[in-house]
Order: structure tokens, then sequence, then C-alpha cells
């Protein structure tokens, strides 16, 4: 049972690690914000539109990355 847990979880990273190798190729800006508003998602070029280092916009709230006026 731990193993095959183990075994999904690895299946689970090669997937996330692909879609992020795919949408860092696309030209756009591509993002997932949950319904908190905090990302779960975003691609290469979403974090570096908004000066961020890449990997560091996961977890944040969405008024910290767009600043308040423009969360108002």
């Amino acid at each position: 049972v731990a193993a095959d847990r183990e075994q999904a979880l690895m299946g689970q990273r090669e997937r996330e690690e692909r879609l992020q190798l795919v949408t860092d190729a696309v030209p756009g800006l591509i993002a997932y914000i949950d319904k908190e508003h905090r990302y779960r998602f975003a691609n290469r070029r979403y974090a570096e539109w908004f000066g961020l280092p890449t990997g560091t916009i996961l977890g944040r709230h969405l008024r910290e990355v767009l600043g308040e006026a423009a969360f108002d």
C-alpha cells in the first residue's frame, strides 16, 4: 500500500513537471488562483511579468502579486 502511494505521488510529480515544462514554453501568461485568491500554479512568463523569480509565486495571495490598487 505504501509503495503504491509512493508510486502514485511520483507519477503526479512527473505530470506536474511536464505541465510546467509545456506551459513555460507558451508565450502567454498562465496562472491558476484558488478560491482563497492564492496562486496554485503559474508559468515562468507569468512570474517574469510581475518581476518575481520563477517558482516564488506559488502560495502568494493575489493582492500581494498584483498590488492593492489592482486587486481592489
